[in-house]
Formats: structure tokens, C-alpha cells, sequence
């Protein structure tokens, strides 16, 4: 051998030692980027299918969870979904597959009733290792409870940044939310002492019963093939390295679980969804919208009854009442946001028979919160119409007096918004809020108090533009500056669940 290899050259010698590690190291490169590109390309799909899951979801619902709450889910979410790919792919597998391979070595090289009994016991610790995932999963419902209603208070102080500074509230901010954490801590620490008697009394259901069949072929009553010295060493062997497949797979299992009721704890499973496409579709309102003896609720709670109102198209309708009285939630109905009791038609069609998504195709909503989105001032605009261009979108900026107001900000129409809107005053988020729903140019103008933020001027500046730009929209707006009521045709006012209208 040792010639052979002296009568090669260097170069060869080289090649050949170099060759086998090589193709090794990419194999396993080529592995890694499979495994890579399938893992992100879930993942992107997973995002976006999770994102989707709670806008399709009833209005109630989503705003029962709180978006604190449910980006923490998702987030967790897409967490388990990564961790629960890679032991899939890279552990599970090769270890399951191993585990069968030493079983069948059992069979046929040591002794067929030592293989039985092994199935036996295989069986018994599979049952065990259920029952403790069953108890697990359990505790991590409950952890994962604690976990998001944290998520909600951190989102909540985040959010309120300015006023918490203003009120000088940092060290009560901090004490709430670490009794919250107290609770998750709790359950963290429940979670995790199961887990680990879980481990020590799964590793005890293998090392015991298999001491007692060791026992029995050493004292030759059964077993007997085991009994030499050669078939035992071979037993001890290949339990040992079974006994340490199984601990991990088992732990590779109990991760998975974990990883798996992360996923499937959605908050939403038996959520009612918002069912956008099914109904009727209509492309237009010519006519009217009558309501006749309509309830409106919030989840259970009945806000006001008996609501009558007949709003003929064209006409502008003013709606008032104090806080909390109903006026949003009558807004709600006519968006499909919130269920109703009675009859609301729409041009004769009862509205509960009319697909939402076509109605909403129909409605200019300018909400209070004008929900700005991060991006450019145009990308926001544009969230409106986005088939509109630059050019005809600053002509109606200019026919609508906004122009000047958004020409002059940094960049222009390409300054940055930021996150909800935080480079931009009240005001300017307000008009983008407005010129949204006049690009989207609906039949229908539903507008929640839409001049909340904006000066006086401004206020009738964008009031005049309902009577004269878009007089002939059909338009229903909540107000609290009532010097403006004289101009609209009927005033809906609503007082501790009565409606009147006049």
C-alpha cells in the first residue's frame, strides 16, 4: 500500500485527499440552501396567510384581540413555523429512521423476543409521552394567554409615548406592566418544570423496564440469547444508542408540539369571518337607503332600537349625539362592520343580502383615525386610487386646497409619513384622510368625524367642498361642531338609544 502510494504523484495524492471531504462539505452546502429557500418560502407564505386570517375575521373579533395582541401572535406564530421546519427536516427524520433501522437489527441479530418485548415497551413510553404532551399543551395555552395580553399592554404604552412623558407616568407604566409579567413568569416557569419531570420520567420508562430485561437474560429465565457475553454486549449497545435516538427524537417531539399549538393557537378558530363576497353584488346606488325598526349593537349590547331613517341619494346627512350614544356603530352598519337587527335596504335590496365587498366598493369612508400607513405622502394618497397619476393626483390635491399644504413639507409629496402618520400633523393626515375618499369617488361619503384635527378654517373649508365639489354624493357624516347643521338636508340624532331625525 505503502508503494502505491509513493509511486502517485503529489498532485494526485492531493486530489484524492481533498475530493471526499469536498463533495462532503457540499452536499451539505447544497442541503442547507434547499432547506433554506423551502423554510423562507413558507415563512413569506405563512406571513402573509397569518396577516390575512385576522383581516377576514369580524370586526368584533379582530378588535376584541387588539393589534398588540395579535402582531405578538403572528409573530409567535411564524417563530414556530420556522423551528417546527428545521426539526422536521434535519432531526426527525434521520432519527426516526434510525431508531426503525436498530429494531430490525434487534429482530434479526439478537433475539425476537427481546425485539417484542422493546415494541412493548415502545408502545408504553409512546402512551406516556402523549399524556404528557396533552399536559403541556395545556400549560402552553395558558402561557401563551399571559404572553399576549402582555404584548397588548407593551403595544399600549408604546403608543402612548407623548402622553405617558406628559404625565409623568414611566415608573406606573413600569409597575403595571411587570405585574402582567409576574403572571407570564409564572406560567413560564410551570411550563418548563413539567417539561423537565416530563423528560426524567420518559428517560425512566426506557432505563428500568429494559434493567429488568437485562436481569432476565443474565439470569438466563428469558432471553437467552442475550445471556453470552457477545449478544449482551451487542444488546447493551444498540440500546444505549436507541435509548439516546429516542431521548432526543422524544425532545425533538415535545418541541414540535410546542412549536404546532403556537401555530394553531390563533385566538380565531371558531371566530365568525367576515364574509366580503358572498351576497348579492352591486355596482351602483341610484336610489335610497331605508332602515326600518333597526337595532344596533356592539357584540351583545344593544345600543339604541327602533331606528328609522329614510336617506334619499344626493342628500347630505348630518349625524349628532354625545360619546358612546351610537353614532359610530350606525356608521358601522352601513360599512357591514356591525351586525343589525330590522331592515336596511339598499336601492330595495335588504342590505344582509348584498355582498359586503361590492357595498364597501361603493363607500368613500374618511374614518376619525385617519389611518396613515408608513410610506411615502403619495403612496398614501394613492391608497385611494392607485391607478391614478402623479399629475391628475396634484390637480386634484390643488382643486381640493391642498396643494400648497403638501408641497411645502419636506420632500414635497415624496416626504415619508413614518409609522401611523408620525412625521405629519393632525391636519395634514386628516386631508390625506379625505383626499383618500374623494380619489376612491364612492356613491356613498361616510365620514366620522373627519375635521376633528383640523383648525376652523379648515374645518368649513372642507365642509364647503360636501356642498359644492361633491353635492351630488350622497353623503353622511358625524359632526360636533353643530354651526355647520343648517347646511345638510336631515340631522340623525341619537340620546340614550332613541334615534330622531329631523
Amino acid at each position: 500500500m505503502s508503494t502505491d502510494i509513493k509511486q502517485e504523484s503529489p498532485f494526485s495524492l492531493m486530489v484524492r485527499y481533498m475530493t471526499t471531504p469536498f463533495l462532503h462539505y457540499v452536499i451539505i452546502l447544497l442541503n442547507e440552501i434547499i432547506v433554506t429557500f423551502f423554510i423562507s418560502s413558507v415563512i413569506r407564505q405563512s406571513f402573509c396567510a397569518f396577516t390575512t386570517e385576522y383581516i377576514l375575521v369580524n370586526y368584533d373579533k379582530y378588535h376584541s384581540l387588539g393589534s398588540g395582541q395579535i402582531n405578538a401572535i403572528i409573530q409567535r406564530r411564524l417563530v414556530a413555523v420556522e423551528e417546527f421546519l428545521r426539526l422536521l427536516i434535519l432531526r426527525v427524520f434521520h432519527d426516526l429512521i434510525y431508531i426503525i433501522v436498530a429494531f430490525l437489527k434487534m429482530y434479526t441479530d439478537i433475539d425476537e423476543r427481546a425485539f417484542f418485548a422493546n415494541i412493548a415497551l415502545f408502545i408504553f413510553y409512546i402512551v406516556t409521552v402523549w399524556y404528557i404532551i396533552k399536559m403541556r399543551t395545556n400549560f402552553r395555552f395558558k402561557y401563551n394567554d399571559a404572553y399576549n395580553i402582555v404584548s397588548n399592554k407593551c403595544y399600549g404604552i408604546l403608543m402612548n409615548y407623548d402622553v405617558i412623558k406628559a404625565y409623568t407616568n414611566e415608573k406606573l407604566e413600569e409597575e403595571n406592566l411587570d405585574k402582567k409579567l409576574q403572571v407570564v413568569q409564572d406560567r413560564s416557569i410551570v411550563f418548563e418544570v413539567l417539561t423537565s419531570l416530563a423528560e426524567c420520567a420518559q428517560k425512566n420508562a426506557l432505563v428500568i423496564p429494559n434493567g429488568y430485561i437485562i436481569y432476565l437474560a443474565m439470569s438466563g429465565i428469558f432471553f437467552t440469547k442475550m445471556s453470552n457475553n457477545a449478544g449482551f454486549q451487542l444488546y447493551n449497545q444498540l440500546f444505549l444508542d436507541v435509548k439516546t435516538r429516542i431521548g432526543r427524537l422524544t425532545n425533538d417531539i415535545l418541541r414540535a408540539t410546542q412549536y404546532m399549538t403556537d401555530i394553531a393557537d390563533s385566538r380565531i378558530v371558531e371566530a365568525k369571518l367576515d364574509d366580503d363576497l358572498k351576497g348579492f353584488p352591486i355596482s351602483s346606488f341610484k336610489k335610497s337607503i331605508v332602515f326600518k325598526g333597526v337595532s344596533l349593537y356592539i357584540q351583545d349590547n344593544r345600543i339604541c332600537s327602533d331606528v328609522n331613517i329614510t336617506i334619499y341619494k344626493g342628500e347630505k346627512v348630518a349625524v349628532v349625539g354625545k360619546n358612546g350614544s351610537g353614532k359610530s356603530t350606525f356608521l358601522n352598519s352601513l360599512l357591514r362592520m356591525r351586525d343589525y337587527e330590522g331592515s336596511i335596504t339598499l336601492d330595495g335590496i335588504e342590505m344582509k343580502d348584498i355582498s359586503k365587498y361590492s357595498q364597501r366598493k361603493l363607500i368613500s369612508y374618511v374614518p376619525q383615525n385617519p389611518g396613515i400607513k408608513e410610506g411615502s405622502l403619495i403612496e398614501n394618497l394613492k391608497y385611494g386610487r392607485n391607478d391614478i397619476s402623479d399629475e391628475k393626483l396634484i390637480e386634484l390635491c390643488k382643486l381640493y386646497g391642498s396643494h400648497e399644504i403638501f408641497s411645502t413639507l419636506p420632500d414635497g409629496y415624496s416626504t415619508e409619513a413614518g409609522e401611523l402618520g408620525k412625521y405629519l400633523s393632525g391636519g395634514q393626515k386628516q386631508r390625506i384622510s379625505f383626499l383618500r375618499g374623494v380619489l376612491k369617488n364612492g356613491d356613498i361619503f361616510i365620514l366620522d368625524e373627519h375635521t376633528s384635527n383640523l383648525d376652523s378654517k379648515s374645518q368649513c373649508e372642507i365642509i364647503d367642498y360636501l356642498f359644492t365639489l361633491l353635492k351630488y354624493k350622497t353623503t353622511i357624516a358625524i359632526l360636533h361642531n353643530l354651526e355647520h347643521l343648517n347646511k345638510f338636508d336631515k340631522i340623525v340624532g341619537f340620546h340614550e338609544g332613541v334615534v330622531r331625525v329631523c
